[in-house]
């Protein structure tokens, strides 16, 4: 049960994991188990004997590493932010500035998006090349309901009291 005091100004957490870190810890673990997933789906993929289905493989195992990178270096950080004593400030920034990251890379996965298409448009005769394309278009589709949703769910500013130039 917080303080008085602490309940007024809004300093008291559930435990000593803040929200921020959880956050991070969800949205490394749901990347991880989408690359891990990919990967497999992969690994599957360029196995059969169809171009069309190994280019999809192809797209899956490329996304797959590289979303697995930066889920464990997330979840890295987040686990060596775990005991650190609560800070309202630094969870208030640390907020901010993944909702902002987040909403960075939902506008890149648009772009990602974007390019799978036209490959698909200019190689829509030519079986790899065409997967390679539907290939991207799944993974942008992934991650821009991934990062657009994750930075919905986050505040846009801090509290009227906040000041990110402290």
């Amino acid at each position: 049960m917080p303080t008085p005091i602490a309940h007024a100004v809004g300093l008291y957490y559930r435990n000593t994991v803040d929200e921020i870190t959880r956050k991070h810890i969800t949205i490394g673990r749901t990347l991880l188990s989408w690359s891990a997933f990919s990967l497999l789906a992969g690994v599957v993929g360029i196995l059969m004997p169809w171009p069309l289905v190994q280019g999809i493989a192809l797209q899956a195992l490329i996304w797959g590493a590289v979303d697995a990178a930066i889920a464990a270096v997330g979840l890295h950080g987040a686990r060596r932010r775990i005991h650190r004593y609560p800070d309202e400030e630094r969870a208030i920034s640390e907020t901010l500035r993944l909702r902002k990251t987040l909403i960075v890379n939902g506008w890149l996965d648009v772009v990602y998006l974007a390019v799978g298409i036209a490959v698909v448009g200019v190689f829509h005769r030519q079986p790899f090349p065409l997967g390679n394309g539907i290939g991207v278009m799944i993974q942008a589709i992934f991650l821009l309901g991934f990062d657009f949703g994750h930075a919905g769910r986050l505040p846009s500013a801090g509290p009227s009291w906040y000041s990110s130039q402290v």
